[in-house]
């Protein structure tokens, strides 16, 4: 299972390095690297707050207009 230690962050060589293409035989494997990288997220949202500012500014603006 990814954590949030396996997303790499802004800066690291590897974001720039092409990577290999998806195998026919490994196809079947993608929806459980997706879940993986949405659980992974998940877990930075958690940790650091990603997106809850969004979340609220988004919120506020609601109720301005209003």
């Amino acid at each position: 299972m990814k954590t949030i230690h396996d997303i790499l962050k802004l800066g690291d060589p590897r974001l720039y390095q092409v990577c290999e293409p998806v195998l026919e035989s490994e196809l079947d494997q993608v929806s459980v690297w997706t879940l993986q990288l949405h659980e992974a997220m998940e877990d930075i949202r958690r940790v650091y707050g990603f997106g809850t500012r969004i979340k609220l500014d988004n919120s506020l603006s609601v109720l301005r207009s209003n």
